[in-house]
């Protein structure tokens, strides 16, 4: 199986993970450079609560 052919290439997709990707780039160096889970949420991000 070649892993190109799982590859979506819908814009909408595409799109939509590199905004998920970007998210998580932005919260992992805000939380190494020593922010808050707190700001984050003040700035619209929302988290899961762990069960």
């Amino acid at each position: 199986m070649n892993p190109k052919e799982n590859i979506p290439t819908q814009p909408k997709i595409v799109a939509i993970f590199q905004k998920m990707i970007a998210d998580k780039k932005m919260i992992n160096d805000h939380l190494a450079n020593g922010g808050k889970i707190s700001a984050l949420k003040a700035k619209g991000f929302k988290f899961v609560k762990p069960i």
